[in-house]
């Protein structure tokens, strides 16, 4: 594998990150602006949204392009031949990490916040449900991409080769 191709599975293992982080911030950052009832700040929102979903298809699309730009243009061939897949399935395994760590203090914070509302007969804050759903949704997909990362790898070839024959 060459260095062009090394950081451009970075760059492309960057995009999945930036969009599950943006996917994960936008929709409550929006309600926010909402509750303040701010028209300008909700367009704001949308608009950071969409540059934001630009950028991570023009990374997840472009990747060599990128690690071209980053690198320095050499003519020496790779020292250690690793094969694509194996760099692919370690990518997926520490993605999967990467999503079970960021997930499990939201996920215990709303085991908590459950647990006293329940204790105290107090209301459940509005969007609690909703992220709950999403954390569980969090855990499923880095699970599967930690203990998975062969079934990945095959989703992530099909959709590459998806249009070609």
């Amino acid at each position: 594998m060459s260095p062009i191709q090394m950081v451009a599975l970075g760059v492309r293992l960057f995009a999945v990150w930036l969009g599950l982080y943006f996917a994960h911030t936008i929709p409550s950052l929006y309600l926010e602006t909402q509750k303040l009832d701010d028209p300008i700040a909700s367009a704001i929102v949308i608009v950071v949204a969409l540059v934001i979903l630009a950028v991570v298809l023009l990374l997840w699309f472009f990747p060599r392009t990128v690690a071209r730009t980053l690198l320095p243009s050499t003519s020496q061939p790779s020292v250690e031949q690793v094969s694509p897949d194996t760099w692919l399935a370690l990518g997926c395994c520490l993605l999967g990490l990467w999503l079970l760590a960021e997930m499990f203090p939201g996920l215990v914070r709303f085991i908590f916040v459950w647990y006293y509302s329940q204790r105290t007969n107090l209301d459940m804050p509005g969007n609690a449900m909703s992220g709950s759903v999403y954390y569980i949704a969090e855990a499923a997909v880095g699970i599967w991409l930690l203990l998975g990362a062969s079934g990945a790898r095959k989703l992530f070839w099909w959709v590459r080769n998806a249009g070609a024959r």
